[in-house]
């Protein structure tokens, strides 16, 4: 039997399941007020993790002492009766805060992705028939018993390597099964299964389907799905040679998509959304700090405004990579990149003051608050600043590595954008990347075919998701793919330089797309060029009368 080990993750009450006969004991500590007391945990197996989940709203479920946290409630469920593909719940606990897991662990295992990443980045036939028998007597246990788990990938698969046995882990993102179609998805984005982009739901029997598919493709092929394997696969003409004709009629149907990114430790000081003054050395103690405007994948975002002019503290060297990177998009003048005011590196992380202005507001936000999508009008307007900002950090040596919704602001009070978060960038090279640290959503296709993509290249596929977003209000799926690549791709509403446009920057092969600088002189763009003429000659105009009304 595996030794025990305890998860600590902090709820709410809105995350939890309430019992119609809860118990009658009311005693006021926590011995009395659970039943479930944890014995000693070696030292080193907990840990405390700030929830990150979404909120859900109460359920009833049956059969409970108490109000349970949800992921609890659905472990338990997962393991009424017998089942050896699940982690068991040895113990558990709630605190004011915070509740503690103790589960099962196995002195000689590690998740399936680890595995996999040691062997290569894939494994072969054998190994993976093993590990996706136990993956799918787990989550067919799990829905027998009620509970869709809602996040089946490799980092949540547990192999014990003494005797290869499979174990389903983390049910954070799951929920209890329904007939009805669910209509929101919190699971990993690269396992997530079309139809929820396409219409906005799901059922979870058949997106559990399409996730093991998704598993099973992984671990044999060593990358997700592209586009050409998602339509052959479609077209039930997929194959890889060296796999088994039986087992490539089983794989599925697949999603070309990404990710969801952890919060990094070093953001866990401010992780908060009140941020305690710190000694008066600290960057901190120079600054307003207010609310918490947002959070990314590697970050947190504060409102700041500064107590009193001063110089900039010397700062020793190293810089950490996304101060530098940041400093260097900003050598000479560009309107399109956000400003670095001021920044302070700790023990431990680092503090960055940005320029904020009154009146913005991140351009995902501003698609959300429109109803999924904007005209072209307005997406014509953010494009050219997103593609402004991306060729000033190309040809300042930087590349961004994460252009997207979340990462533009806008001000909504003059319209113009600006370029944030640089903390999934590099220096810009001539040869090739091996590693893709932004959003998968936006990854370039050549990267999933062949391990590595160019900088430039990728940022011009990147700029094309993010437009197709924009104006259709879903990322782009296998049709949509397929057509943009024959260019034959259109949507009634749009016009024909805009579809032109997406066409030629989301092309597959990454020597058919458009020069990253060519790109501000594509027709689409004349209106804004034609209105920047105009303001140009007002102001002339305006300079000349001005000078006149002097000499008189």
């Amino acid at each position: 039997m595996g030794q025990r080990s305890s998860r600590v993750r902090s709820f709410t009450e809105s995350e939890q399941v309430y019992d119609p006969n809860p118990s009658s004991s009311s005693s006021s500590t926590a011995e009395e007020q659970h039943p479930h007391r944890p014995v000693d945990v070696a030292e080193g197996e907990g840990a405390v993790i700030p929830n990150s989940r979404p909120k859900k709203k109460k359920k009833k479920a049956a059969n409970f002492l108490k109000w349970l946290s949800f992921e609890v409630a659905l472990t338990i469920l997962a393991n009424k009766g017998p089942v050896k593909d699940i982690i068991k719940l040895l113990d558990w606990q709630d605190q004011q805060d915070f509740y503690v897991m103790v589960l099962e662990r196995f002195s000689h295992s590690m998740d399936v992705s680890r595995l996999v990443e040691s062997n290569g980045g894939s494994i072969d036939e054998n190994f993976a028939r093993l590990i996706m028998w136990g993956a799918t007597e787990a989550a067919e246990a799990c829905c027998r018993r009620g509970v869709y788990h809602g996040d089946i990938k490799l980092e949540n698969l547990l192999i014990d390597l003494k005797n290869l046995e499979v174990k389903l882990i983390d049910f954070g993102c799951g929920d209890l099964l329904t007939e009805s179609a669910y209509t929101r998805f919190c699971g990993t984005m690269m396992y997530c299964p079309p139809e929820y982009r396409m219409k906005g739901e799901f059922h979870g029997k058949r997106a559990t389907v399409w996730t093991l598919g998704i598993l099973l493709f992984r671990m044999l092929c060593g990358y997700f799905p592209d586009t050409f394997d998602l339509y052959m696969i479609n077209m039930n003409t997929w194959y890889i040679p060296g796999l088994t004709e039986e087992l490539q009629t089983q794989v599925h149907d697949a999603p070309v998509s990404l990710t969801a990114g952890e919060t990094s430790p070093l953001t866990k000081p401010l992780d908060s959304n009140e941020v305690n003054m710190r000694p008066e050395d600290n960057i901190c103690c120079r600054y307003a700090i207010g609310r918490k405007l947002g959070q990314g994948g590697f970050g947190a975002v504060y409102e700041g405004t500064r107590l009193a002019d001063g110089q900039k503290p010397d700062h020793p060297e190293p810089l950490p990579k996304e101060v530098a990177l940041t400093i260097l998009a900003n050598k000479g003048p560009v309107k399109d990149i956000i400003k670095l005011l001021d920044w302070q590196d700790q023990q431990d992380f680092y503090v960055m003051v940005l320029e904020r202005f009154s009146h913005s507001m991140d351009v995902s936000r501003l698609v959300e608050s429109n109803g999924g999508s904007i005209d072209e009008n307005f997406a014509r307007l953010i494009m050219w600043g997103a593609t402004e900002a991306a060729e000033a950090c190309c040809r300042r040596g930087v590349y961004h590595g994460d252009i997207k919704l979340e990462n533009l602001l806008i001000d909504l009070k003059n319209l113009e954008v600006k370029l944030i978060d640089f903390g999934c960038g590099d220096l810009l090279t001539e040869s090739a990347y091996t590693r893709f640290c932004g959003t998968m959503m936006y990854c370039p296709p050549e990267y999933r075919m062949e391990g590595e993509f160019h900088g430039k290249p990728a940022t011009v596929w990147t700029l094309g998701i993010l437009l197709f977003r924009m104006l259709c209000g879903y990322f782009p799926d296998t049709f949509d793919l397929y057509m943009i690549n024959m260019n034959t791709w259109y949507i009634p509403g749009l016009t024909e330089g805009c579809c032109h446009l997406i066409c030629s920057l989301l092309q597959q092969k990454p020597e058919r797309r458009p020069d990253l600088e060519r790109i501000v002189y594509h027709e689409w763009f004349n209106p804004l060029k034609t209105r920047a003429q105009d303001e140009m000659k007002d102001q002339s105009t305006e300079m000349e009368t001005s000078r006149s009304t002097d000499g008189k």
